[in-house]
């Protein structure tokens, strides 16, 4: 928390690093080592959780994903609608 504090500047450090791809998982960002929050110098810091999977492309970056995994043109499916 410090470390992000004073390299970026950023008043909320937070991080990545867990995964949830079963369906009917909702997924909260949970707020750990928090103090002081409702004075004039707020710290904490965030696990943001994944939820959707890597469907951006292949490996190397050359072969496309697909868009409607995360959502589909209608809107009313895909891992996006599932977690929301």
């Amino acid at each position: 928390m410090e470390a992000v504090r004073e390299v970026y500047r950023a008043e909320i450090s937070h991080y990545f690093r867990d995964m949830f791809t079963e369906k009917g998982e909702h997924v909260i960002a949970k707020s750990f080592i928090s103090f002081r929050l409702d004075g004039s110098d707020p710290k904490c810091v965030v696990s943001i959780f994944g939820c959707a999977g890597d469907w951006f492309g292949g490996w190397d970056g050359l072969v496309p994903g697909d868009v409607n995994r995360f959502i589909a043109e209608d809107l009313q499916s895909g891992r996006m609608v599932e977690v929301n």
